[in-house]
Formats: C-alpha cells, sequence, structure tokens
C-alpha cells in the first residue's frame, strides 16, 4: 500500500509549487454609473419601443426589406460559414465529453509461429497457434478535474460560436438595411428631382412664350436652362449612388452585383421617434452578441487554467479485459479457454523541466488577455450606443427644423414667382429660392436616410433582436 502513496504524495508536493494567480474574471469596471430608480421605468418604456424579436427588421413595416433580409439570411456565405464553425465546435464539445466515459472495445487477433531450432531444443511440435478474443475497457479516473474543465472549455467554445452566429447575423442584417435604405433614399432624392425638373421645364415654357412675347429677356431663358441641365447632372450622380447600394445589397443576399429595386418612400419622423437615455445600464448592453461570446471566451479560459493545474498531479487509470484464448480455434469458445485481467496505473509528473508550469503560465496569460478584451468590448459598445443614440436624436431635430425651411422656401419661391412676372425683380431672385427649396428638400431626403441609418446602429448597438 505505501508504494502507492508514495508517489502521490511526491506528486501533490511538485503541484504546491505552481507559481503565479489566476486572473480575476472581468466585471463592468467601466459600466455606466447605476441609474437611478425613478428614471427604470422611462428606460424600460423606452426600450420596449424597440424591436425584441430577432425579426428587428419588422419594426420599419417595408416588405420589400423584409424580402431582402430573409434572402440574405438564407444565402449569405459568411452567414452559412458561421453556421459550420457552430457545428464544429458542438462537435469538439462532443468529443471532449467522449473522456468522461468508459472506453470499451472489441479485439480479436489470431497468430501462427515456429520456434527456432537453433535457440533452444527442438519441441515435439515446432509450430504454435494462437487465437485470442476480449472485450477491453479503460478508464481515466478524473480525480483531479482535468477532463471536467476540458468539456467545460468545449461547451464555453461551442456556445461562444452560437454567440459569434449571432453577432454575425445581426452585422449581417444590419448591413442588409443600411444598403437597402441607402437604395431608398437615393430613389427618393431622385423624385425630388424629377419633380423639380418638371417644374423648371415648365417654367423654361413659359419664360420662351414671354421671351417670344418682348415680356423677358434671353438671359433669363439661358438661365433657367442651365439650372435644368445641372439637375440633370445631378440625376446622372443619384443613379450612380444606387447603383453602388444596389451592388452592396446583391452580395450581401448571395447574388452577384446586379440592379434591385427599391421603392419604399419614408415614414415621418413621428412613426418612430425613440427616446432613449445617454446612458444604459451595462445589463441592457450585455445583451450584445459580442459581448456574450467575450463573456463565454473568459469561462473557456478560466477552464484551461484548470486543465493546466491538474497537470501537476497525477493520472489514475483503470483497466479491465475478458475474453476467451485458445491454441486451436475449435477450443477457442470452450469454458477453460477463458481469460481476463484487472488493473490500475497511475503516472505522476516527477521532473517536466518547467513544462507544465508554463502551460500554466500560458493559460493564464490569455485568460489576462480574454478579460481585458472584454473590458475593450464593453467601452467600445458603449461608445457605439452613445454615437447611434446622438446621431438619431440630432438627425430628428434637424429634420423638424428643416422641415420649416423647406415650407418656407416654398412661400418664397412662391413670391418671388409673383414678383418677377410683374417686373419688380429678375429671375435670379426666382432661380435663388427654386435652389434654397430643392436643397431642403433633398436635405430632408438626406435626413430621413440618416435617421434610418441612426436607428438600425441604435439597434445593432443594443444586440438587435438577439435573445442571448
Amino acid at each position: 500500500m505505501m508504494k502507492w502513496i508514495y508517489p502521490v504524495l511526491v506528486a501533490a508536493i511538485l503541484a504546491g509549487c505552481a507559481t503565479g494567480d489566476d486572473p480575476a474574471k472581468p466585471e463592468a469596471a467601466v459600466a455606466a454609473p447605476a441609474m437611478p430608480a425613478d428614471k427604470i421605468p422611462a428606460l424600460v418604456e423606452a426600450l420596449d419601443k424597440l424591436p425584441t424579436e430577432e425579426q428587428w427588421w419588422l419594426m420599419f413595416k417595408d416588405s420589400t426589406l423584409t424580402n431582402y433580409e430573409m434572402q440574405a439570411l438564407g444565402a449569405n456565405h459568411d452567414l452559412a460559414r458561421a453556421m459550420a464553425r457552430v457545428e464544429e465546435a458542438r462537435s469538439v464539445a462532443r468529443l471532449a465529453g467522449v473522456e468522461q466515459k468508459p472506453i470499451i472495445s472489441a479485439n480479436a487477433s489470431a497468430s501462427r509461429s515456429r520456434s527456432s531450432e537453433s535457440v533452444q531444443r527442438m519441441p515435439a511440435n515446432p509450430n504454435t497457434s494462437r487465437f485470442r478474443a476480449t472485450v477491453d475497457v479503460a478508464y481515466e479516473v478524473d480525480v483531479w478535474g482535468r477532463v471536467k474543465h476540458s468539456i467545460t472549455a468545449a461547451r464555453a467554445d461551442a456556445r461562444q460560436t452560437e454567440a459569434d452566429l449571432a453577432a454575425v447575423r445581426l452585422a449581417l442584417t444590419s448591413e442588409v438595411a443600411n444598403a437597402y435604405f441607402a437604395m431608398v433614399g437615393s430613389f427618393n432624392e431622385r423624385i425630388v428631382l424629377t419633380r423639380t425638373q418638371m417644374k423648371r421645364q415648365d417654367t423654361i415654357s413659359v419664360l420662351e412664350s414671354r421671351v417670344n412675347a418682348g415680356l423677358s429677356n434671353a438671359l433669363d431663358l439661358t438661365r433657367a436652362r442651365a439650372e435644368l441641365s445641372s439637375l440633370d447632372a445631378e440625376m446622372e450622380n443619384l443613379r450612380r449612388v444606387h447603383d453602388l447600394a444596389s451592388h452592396s445589397l446583391a452580395i450581401l443576399i448571395g447574388r452577384r452585383p446586379e440592379p434591385l429595386l427599391a421603392y419604399a418612400s419614408f415614414t415621418s419622423a413621428q412613426d418612430w421617434s425613440i427616446d432613449l437615455p445617454a446612458d444604459l445600464p451595462s445589463d441592457v448592453m450585455k445583451r450584445r452578441p459580442d459581448l456574450v461570446s467575450a463573456e463565454l471566451a473568459w469561462e473557456a479560459a478560466a477552464a484551461r487554467i484548470g486543465m493546466a493545474k491538474a497537470a501537476f498531479y497525477p493520472s489514475f487509470r483503470l483497466t479491465a479485459s475478458a475474453g476467451q484464448e485458445s491454441a486451436d480455434l475449435r477450443d477457442l469458445l470452450d469454458f477453460q479457454s477463458r481469460i481476463y485481467s484487472l488493473g490500475a496505473g497511475l503516472a505522476a509528473p516527477l521532473f517536466d523541466a518547467g513544462k507544465n508550469q508554463a502551460n500554466l503560465d500560458v493559460a493564464r496569460a490569455r485568460a489576462r488577455q480574454v478579460a481585458e478584451s472584454y473590458e475593450q468590448k464593453l467601452l467600445v459598445a458603449f461608445r457605439e450606443f452613445a454615437d447611434a443614440n446622438t446621431n438619431f436624436q440630432g438627425y430628428s431635430r434637424q429634420a423638424k427644423a428643416i422641415e420649416q425651411t423647406r415650407a418656407a422656401s416654398a412661400d418664397v419661391v412662391k413670391l418671388s414667382r409673383e414678383r418677377y412676372e410683374r417686373g419688380l425683380v429678375n429671375f435670379l431672385e426666382v432661380i435663388d429660392g427654386e435652389r434654397t427649396e430643392l436643397a431642403a428638400e433633398r436635405t430632408l431626403c438626406q435626413l430621413g436616410t440618416q435617421r434610418k441609418l441612426a436607428l438600425v446602429a441604435v439597434i445593432r448597438a443594443l444586440g438587435g433582436g438577439w435573445g442571448g
């Protein structure tokens, strides 16, 4: 009995030589200050207005967008690759779980040999045969938790790939929405330019009649035609912007670059106005799949520290074998041909030139890297939300101000035309008013696009509709 105890004691003493402290689990040390209790109901009410299901884009009530989102989820290659990584990680986790169970194998062998006459006295029959069939069992007793920590790490890795898949899905659906809204924005601007072109064409017709009647000069007509030509140039630029966004969207939904349709109009600002606080509690931000992934990476790293520590201790292995063996195949199944064996083994590290300590140091260093990465990602998450929320609220206020500008400029155009027809002002005043009105209308379209892009960024910063 003492022969078994000594190696265990020696290994335990050597294991005590493992030096260094394990890194602490990352906490939200950089989180926003605690929110007063009286503001929490308002926060919950505001968040309730955001999408909470996976199909967060349904809040825009745009069937064309929904169609593109579903196409992307079914055909995007980056998403398919992330799904394959999840399958791989789950298989690795199953492999790790195998070590926790006994390994049972069946073995059969047959051999025939002849003894040398030069080595020993020639037996009566120098030819011998041996037939053997056994069932063998081997099991490692996980005394120090190496296998348990291995399974924990593998399962954390698998869950991390699931969180990574959710992050890829959120990024994909956000990019689809961004490309689609860019297409819609350019389309809406083209509608504005088309209306303006029609107005200016009517103006040219009127000016031609006035010039022929001697009521206006040819310079006013030339200026009007120049303004119309400038709109044609702007229209071509918007077609280019639309096509580029269309190409991006086509790639996201698994197609070659091609023209895609985007015939939606923007909703008014009041339809999806969301008032969120500047700072959010860290628990709200932790629903983001990238932060969930970072936290699971920490769990895996901590488990691998446990694996590295277990390497300092001896491993115990139990074996058993039972079966039949005979020199004649006809006797193999006889009762007297039965065989069995039972065994127990112990392997203890006595000297490894610092290998185990180095592995432990590596595991701890990697865990510290994961902890720092988590803290940095949390900081970035707060910044992304703050930026997106600031943009969304700012664009909303700016749109209201520009709407007043557009209304006022429309009145200016009407009055300047009346004054021009009465001969009180020159045509430059009419052109200036029309330019101001067009600029306001185009700015409203652009702000509509920017507000939707900012809202998508808010949703993405809060983790979208992924429930974790």
